[in-house]
């Protein structure tokens, strides 16, 4: 089984609750078109933040709950694939969940008088990224400890990291609206030390993971 195999899995796994995590997004959306008067990147970040944090810690607690983790080296998964596979898995429940915020979106920049459209690329790519970042952090503790034991870590975290996800995606934002001070190298740099912080997150998830006595 590959890494596709994996998500296939958890996506098997996260279908019984399909329908509370689509609630749980609209109601981010709906927050944050209630704060949406100064921050309409709420609408992205609270939707992509909460779908991402539920969809992570409901895996990781089944993996303990129904002893999932012995279940996938009886069918040939690696740790190193299972430790990929559920990273691909939530980076695929950020980007969806995003995009839910980005249909939102307008209405939330309209009520605030702002340009429906400007700088909703580079926010969305922020939100994204700055979730990345949230993954980056939490999951080497989930794999490490596992989920009973890091549940009010990962929490602390999420917090903090959605204060750092809105705050960046609103700079991005804004400065793309307005023209003012956002460098031709921020994007790229952004996305690059993304990709470099869940690489190695990944790399010290694997080496815990494999460590970890089931």
């Amino acid at each position: 089984m590959n890494t596709l195999g994996f998500m296939a899995l958890d996506a098997r796994s996260v279908r019984p609750y399909t329908l509370p995590l689509i609630g749980a997004a609209v109601l981010g959306v709906a927050v944050g078109q209630l704060g949406s008067a100064g921050y309409p990147t709420a609408t992205l970040s609270i939707a992509a933040v909460i779908v991402t944090m539920l969809v992570s810690s409901y895996l990781f607690s089944l993996d303990e709950r129904s002893g999932l983790d012995t279940l996938y080296g009886l069918v040939r998964l690696t740790r190193a694939q299972v430790v990929i596979g559920r990273y691909a898995t939530l980076l695929t429940a950020a980007l969806v969940s995003t995009l839910l915020g980005v249909l939102a979106y307008p209405l939330a920049a309209w009520r605030a008088g702002a340009d429906a459209w400007a700088g909703l690329p580079e926010a969305a790519l922020g939100v994204w990224c700055g979730v990345g970042w949230m993954i980056a952090v939490q999951a080497p503790v989930c794999f490490r400890s596992g989920y009973t034991k890091a549940r009010f870590i990962l929490l602390v975290l999420a917090l903090a990291m959605f204060c750092v996800v809105m705050g960046g995606a609103s700079i991005l934002q804004f400065s793309v609206a307005t023209q003012s001070g956002l460098p031709g190298w921020g994007l790229p740099a952004l996305v690059l030390t993304t990709a470099a912080a869940l690489v190695g997150s990944g790399a010290l998830s694997i080496r815990w993971y494999r460590r970890r006595d089931l």
